[in-house]
């Protein structure tokens, strides 16, 4: 198995907001069947999958995800795909950077894959717009950043401020800070 990972920096404005972007080539082997297995993950994201056939199949679990753009909620348990797509571009975000730029409140998304075309329809022409560039990731990065810059201006009155300083201060101190001393 060969991992082929390429990460990119978010646009100044979006870098509150967002940790950055992940393409992720994952060139395993068709005969392997490996499984693809997630563990937990403490960030929501946002991939665009690149692969012509854009299917997941969840191992025990009788619904297979066909979204091409898709949003992935926190995950609070491990789950196992033995259908995956192989390569993706996936949006990182910080703790609060989804509810900035979506105005959804995430707890509606834990542990959920859901089409971000059912949250945002005109999405549509951006899914078409990544297609067309989707074997240049830089191309693919650029054409999402520019949807999410959009997306800023458009919620410039959420505000996650006290939030993002919460975040930090938990970062800060390494999860080891009284919550008194948070509130």
């Amino acid at each position: 198995m060969s991992l082929n990972n390429q990460f990119f920096m978010a646009h100044p404005a979006l870098q509150p907001y967002i940790d950055g972007y992940l393409y992720l080539d994952m060139n395993f082997s068709c005969d392997t069947g490996a499984p693809l297995n997630i563990y937990p993950v403490t960030s929501t994201q946002m991939s665009f999958v690149i692969d012509e056939q854009h299917l997941f199949h969840e191992v025990g679990v009788d619904r297979i995800y066909q979204y091409p753009l898709c949003f992935l909620g926190l995950l609070d348990h491990s789950r196992s795909f033995d259908v995956y797509p192989k390569e993706l571009i996936m949006v990182i975000f910080k703790p609060y950077g989804a509810f900035k730029l979506f105005g959804i409140p995430q707890r509606y998304f834990s542990n959920e894959a859901t089409d971000v075309q059912l949250l945002f329809p005109e999405i549509k022409i951006l899914t078409e717009q990544l297609r067309e560039v989707a074997k240049m990731p830089t191309a693919v990065v650029a054409r999402l950043e520019s949807w999410l810059l959009k997306r800023l201006i458009n919620t410039e009155k959420i505000n996650v401020n006290s939030v993002a300083y919460a975040c930090d201060q938990i970062q800060k101190s390494r999860g080891l800070i009284r919550i008194a001393e948070l509130s």
